[in-house]
């Protein structure tokens, strides 16, 4: 995972640096990576033209270094303002490309950026003038970058908002800014977001002796017209490691058509003993797909919520009616988390709150407040833990923006938590909050494979499968 630090992580751990360490030498290396970078850009400097557009901060002193550099190589570059790069740009006859080195994280104004020539690519310095470094918000007029060439770590804020579109090309380079200098021996430093990438992906290696009870799932979901929920959800956590799935339908006799390899169970009369009881054989729970939103479904969940005490997927139907102070109630009196998975109009639900530009906060918020490990979906999905602690998911594609998927998503995670559990690995918050990220990493992985078009929510359990079976060894590592 690559941690990422927020703009006043970053401006802090600057001025951590420069307590002890000429600032001077940061920038003679950030400007070398620029040139760097520029030249590369370019294919050579032979009868280039370069524009590096200067602010008064820290940017604008690594575009001049950058400029010096380039000079030196013989591209004829011209160093100009914010002020002045219109009158310059109207008199270039053509240019090879722009270093938009204006502004860097510490912008607070608007900015307006000149206007280029679409032709000419452009070269952003740590990050596209304008844009917010934490939420990817814009603060007027912003240069679309086709690289950004970026220090210590990427920004949170090229990963929301406006981001992914303005920064192009991420080149993160050492300058030798490391993160441990604000943290101390007693306290090292941890950052709060990580963002997951695919060689994260974990898969517990099985003993010789495993048996399907070790990695069981108990999926409660479904009704009348609903039952393909709980089937995704189902057949999602046994291609993700569940070695049983054992699936409750209240009001089901246990004998409607489920696929053949979920053991369905009889939900007729008092179903939430019998969901109890199922869960005490089983590594971790679904609750919601497709479930329906009677009025009693509530406190039943509740009811279940207190008496399984095993992790818990909470999703769907099973947020609905659910409130904050019910799941603090319920995660304070629980030995293992319980994962809520809403998307914005669940969110909405829960809250009272759309939510805003500060996605990270939003879900660190709710998984304090509720005691849960919060997964937040969308682009990016943002998935946190009560003490603030978070992952983000890059790598989903518009392809799971169909009916179902989110019942896949479930499975998968709950699947993951099973087989983790069921191997007698930790089952911390810190480590579960991985499980739930490698699981949902692994779902848009399985997205990234099908097809481009028509990809439907029955499509992602077999994908999920071939993707854990065909991952390179460095890839799909075997938790000992």
């Amino acid at each position: 995972m690559i941690g990422l630090l927020s703009t006043d992580e970053s401006r802090e751990l600057d001025k951590v640096y420069a307590k002890d360490n000429p600032i001077e030498i940061l920038i003679d290396r950030a400007g070398y990576a620029i040139y760097r970078q520029a030249i590369k850009m370019m294919k050579g400097s032979y009868s280039k033209r370069v524009l590096v557009i200067c602010g008064p901060g820290m940017n604008g002193s690594d575009g001049r270094v950058a400029s010096k550099y380039l000079i030196d190589r013989g591209v004829k570059t011209s160093v100009c303002t914010q002020n002045e790069a219109e009158e310059l740009l109207r008199k270039s006859k053509s240019l090879d490309l722009v270093i938009d080195a204006a502004f860097g994280t510490g912008l607070s104004r608007e900015y307006n950026a000149p206007v280029i020539n679409p032709q000419v690519p452009v070269l952003a310095v740590d990050i596209p003038s304008g844009l917010n470094g934490d939420s990817g918000l814009v603060l007027g007029n912003v240069m679309k970058a086709d690289t950004t060439v970026t220090f210590v770590t990427p920004k949170i804020g090229f990963y929301f908002g406006r981001g992914p579109e303005l920064v192009g090309k991420v080149v993160c380079v050492d300058i030798g800014l490391d993160p441990a200098l604000l943290g101390s021996e007693e306290k090292p430093f941890q950052a709060k977001v990580n963002l997951v990438e695919d060689s994260d992906v974990r898969v517990p290696k099985r003993p010789r002796n495993s048996h399907k009870w070790n990695s069981a799932v108990l999926a409660i979901g479904g009704s009348p017209g609903m039952m393909g929920a709980p089937h995704l959800s189902a057949l999602a956590s046994y291609r993700s490691g569940a070695g049983m799935v054992r699936l409750i339908t209240p009001g089901s006799d246990g004998r409607s058509d489920v696929p053949s390899d979920v053991v369905q169970i009889s939900g007729v009369g008092d179903w939430v003993s019998a969901s109890i009881k199922e869960a005490s054989r089983c590594q971790a729970c679904i609750i919601g797909p497709g479930l329906g939103r009677d009025e009693s479904m509530g406190s039943a969940v509740l009811d279940l919520l207190e008496k399984i005490d095993i992790p818990v997927v909470l999703d769907a139907d099973g947020l609905f009616g659910m409130t904050i102070s019910k799941l603090e109630v319920v995660t304070s009196s629980r030995s293992n988390p319980i994962v809520i998975t809403p998307h914005e109009g669940e969110f909405y639900a829960l809250t009272g709150r759309k939510i805003d530009s500060d996605k990270i906060g939003e879900a660190n918020s709710l998984a304090l407040k509720s005691g849960c490990i919060v997964l937040i979906k969308g682009s990016p999905t943002v998935i946190s833990l009560p003490n603030g602690s978070t992952r983000l998911i890059t790598n989903g594609s518009p392809r799971l923006s169909s009916a179902g998927t989110g019942d896949v998503l479930s499975g998968v995670i709950a699947g993951t938590i099973a087989r983790y559990r069921g191997e007698g690995l930790s089952q911390e918050m810190a480590e579960i909050l991985d499980q739930v990220a490698f699981a949902t990493h692994l779902h848009a992985m399985a997205a990234s494979i099908g097809q481009r078009e028509g990809l439907v929510a029955s499509d992602l359990p077999q994908l999920v499968s071939k993707v854990l079976s065909e991952m390179p060894e460095h890839k799909a590592k075997c938790v000992e």
